[in-house]
């Protein structure tokens, strides 16, 4: 089905969603047209482009339908991870009612307009899901939605290791045929179920992600006392590692009085029995250089204001200054089980001999074209996956490749003697001839979904990451 089909059907222009708001009432009255049509020509509406033309791309239905699946089951398992960090203590339930009015609703519209963008069937995809709305989302002061949410996280959770099917009496009705169910027919119910709950998962997903941008950097009309990001960093005992609120009492901590007065640098301990406990290590470099474990949340941790950044953001490799070195990223030792290729330990020592170069392609003639990517989170992502393509552990190593795979038959730099065919080959001789199988693969699955033709995967990903990457821009 071709998107915005059934936008065009209710008659009115979805270039309007720069209009945010005239966007989502042309919507709602839409939804509300289409809640009253029969449910067996609500079928055909969205169905119907399946049953009129044998020819479309249904007849690989299996595949569509399992990629789908796995896109779904994605997003709603990332779904409970984020709202469970935005919950803890309850905190999300009294920022949400402590919201102006006006700031509940930015973030349901971000959810629907991210959803109407990156579903796979698009703004189509909202007529499958009426129930889905600012307004009702927005009634008892946003209470609605906390409600939708609790009873969706409760879905997803019970439903694992399966996608959970949001309930909806209409939906059910659509899918009711009387005459005789068909294969096909079968198939594109399973197909519209999966498109309507893509969508809601998405939804809900993106909403959480914009309230969480939101309190991370305190945007107006955020409390501040609700902030995920940190005020000050924590303090913690370097021997236990314990911090005063894990500790009976709540102990005032000390510190080493001389790595403070001769060097300005703290480590904190609980008490003098943890202190006497970490002498042993802690001696052979007091007062004489700055040494600690860097515990998360301390001052020490360069993160200590990000409480959930992530631990492959975390572990960068870093210079004398404590930036991030994204020319020393990319590099791994082989491993005695899994021994480089020639062709990759050629790669790999031009790498090293010319850090700037994130990678390297031979021509028909073997000339090498260099790969040089400008934008510094496209490298850091690229690097990161360039090592994963090095790792003894085979799904780190498919990962890596098939990233890198794609982002190398997108954004070589342009020569008359390099071909799609050489870079394949290159990557075939580099890290195993399934890998080129392994590549063409993952090309078929970002079709499938109607991914941007001609966007490498990496680049698509740190758009949508772009909340953690302003501490890596210059």
């Amino acid at each position: 089905m071709r998107t915005d089909l059934i936008a065009q059907k209710v008659g009115f222009d979805i270039s309007k969603i720069d209009e945010p708001l005239r966007w989502n009432s042309d919507w709602e009255k839409a939804l509300r047209l289409l809640s009253t049509t029969p449910p067996t020509e609500l079928f055909d509406l969205f169905g119907g482009d399946y049953f009129r033309d044998s020819s479309t791309s249904f007849h690989n239905a299996g595949d569509l339908i399992q990629s789908l699946w796995d896109d779904v089951y994605e997003h709603q398992t990332s779904l409970l991870s984020l709202y469970h960090e935005l919950d803890k203590g309850g905190r999300l339930k009294t920022l949400w009612v402590l919201l102006l009015d006006r700031e509940r609703q930015k973030h349901i519209q971000a959810g629907l307009y991210e959803a109407c963008r990156t579903a796979l069937w698009k703004h189509d995809a909202r007529a499958l899901c009426p129930e889905i709305t600012l307004k009702k989302f927005s009634k008892g002061s946003g209470k609605a939605f906390l409600a939708f949410i609790d009873e969706y996280r409760k879905g997803v959770q019970s439903s694992a290791p399966d996608v959970y099917f949001l309930p909806s009496e209409l939906w059910a009705s659509v899918l009711e045929r009387e005459e005789p169910i068909t294969e096909l027919t079968a198939d594109v119910s399973t197909f519209l179920t999966l498109l309507r709950n893509d969508f809601i998962a998405t939804f809900a997903l993106s909403t959480g992600k914009s309230v969480l941008d939101d309190v991370s950097y305190r945007s107006p009309g955020t409390s501040p006392n609700f902030a995920v990001s940190r005020s000050k960093p924590l303090l913690r005992c370097e021997n236990c590692e314990k911090s005063p609120d894990m500790i009976e009492g709540s102990p005032k901590f000390m510190m080493c009085s001389i790595c403070k007065s001769k060097l300005d640098f703290v480590i904190h301990y609980c008490s003098q029995s943890c202190q006497k406990e970490d002498w042993r290590r802690h001696k052979k470099h007091c007062g004489k250089k700055k040494v600690s474990k860097d515990l998360r949340g301390t001052i020490h941790d360069p993160f200590w204001m990000e409480p959930h950044m992530p631990d492959f953001l975390r572990d960068l490799p870093r210079d004398a200054h404590g930036e991030i070195s994204i020319i020393d990223m990319g590099f791994m030792a082989p491993a005695a089980s899994h021994p480089f290729t020639p062709a990759l330990q050629r790669q790999v020592s031009l790498w090293t001999a010319d850090k700037n170069i994130d990678y390297f392609i031979f021509d028909e003639a073997d000339r090498p074209v260099c790969l040089v990517i400008p934008l510094k989170t496209d490298k850091l992502a690229f690097r990161k996956m360039r090592q994963a393509a090095l790792s003894s552990v085979p799904s780190e190593r498919v990962l890596g490749v098939k990233f890198i795979g794609d982002y190398l038959l997108k954004r070589t730099p342009y020569s008359p003697w390099l071909t799609r065919g050489n870079i394949l080959n290159q990557l075939g001789w580099e890290y195993g001839e399934n890998m080129k199988q392994v590549i063409l693969e993952f090309e078929k699955v970002l079709e499938t979904r109607r991914f941007p033709p001609g966007l490498p995967y990496l680049e698509w990903f740190n758009c949508h990451m772009a909340v953690m990457w302003p501490r890596f821009r210059e």
